[in-house]
Parts: structure tokens; sequence; C-alpha cells
């Protein structure tokens, strides 16, 4: 159990330093993670403001995530629990996607994104929020 912990945790923090290396401007690598339209224009064009957020609130999932690790067991049980089937949840749905441009069901296909989303976005996100179940369901919480 401590090795899914050390992966998603760690899977988090690399995810969020990516962000943050965005939010302060620069782009390499960032043509191919927002989705796009066929003509490969984008969906939306994100600020710096909203790549912080993200950035943030992935260390907090990375801190919800350590929350499960053994020294931990008494810290704020049913706040982790919680944080857990939160995360699972929003990364189970991230991996569905919208049935369109994000996710295993989309529509929109040959785009960089879409590409990306099929090899690495969507594997990686259903890897998370299946990790987070098993974490939610510890018997220890």
């Amino acid at each position: 159990m401590t090795l899914l912990i050390i992966i998603n945790a760690l899977v988090f923090v690399s995810l969020a330093m990516l962000h943050v290396y965005w939010a302060v401007g620069e782009r390499v690598g960032s043509a191919a993670v927002v989705p796009s339209q066929p003509d490969g224009s984008r969906l939306f064009k994100p600020g710096p403001l909203s790549t912080w957020l993200v950035a943030g609130g992935l260390m907090v999932f990375a801190l919800i995530t350590l929350g499960n690790l053994p020294s931990q067991y008494g810290a704020y049980p049913g706040f982790i629990r919680f944080g857990d089937w939160t995360i699972a949840t929003i990364f189970i749905l991230r991996a569905i996607g919208d049935f369109r441009f994000i996710g295993f069901f989309k529509k929109v296909k040959g785009t960089n994104f879409s590409k990306n989303d099929t090899r690495i976005y969507s594997p990686l996100s259903l890897c998370i929020g299946v990790i987070s179940l098993i974490l939610a369901n510890q018997s220890h919480l």
C-alpha cells in the first residue's frame, strides 16, 4: 500500500511542478495539453492564475495522498478518506471524459491533444483514480 501512496504522491508533485513551470511563462510542451478543435484551435487558453490554481490543487492532492501513510493513520482519517474518494472520482471521470474532446470515449480525434490524451492523459488519470479508490477503501481509515 505504501508504494501506491508514494506513486500517486510523486505523480501529483510532478504534475504540480509542470504546472508551475507553465505558470511562470514557459510554454515548452504546453501546445498539446489543452483540448483543441479539429482545425487546431484551442478550446480555451489557460492563464497564469488558473495554472497556479491547478498546481496548488495537485499539491493538495499529494498531501491528502500522503495522509494515507502508516505514520499518519491517526491524522484526520475522515478528511483523508473524503479526499481519497474525491480524487478518485475526479480522475476516473476525467479518464471517461466528456465524450467529445477528452477521455477514452472522445469523438474528436487526430489533434495533438487527442493523441496525447489517448496515450498518456486518460490512462494516467485512470491509474490515479484507481489507486485513490484503493486508498479510499483501506480498512485503517
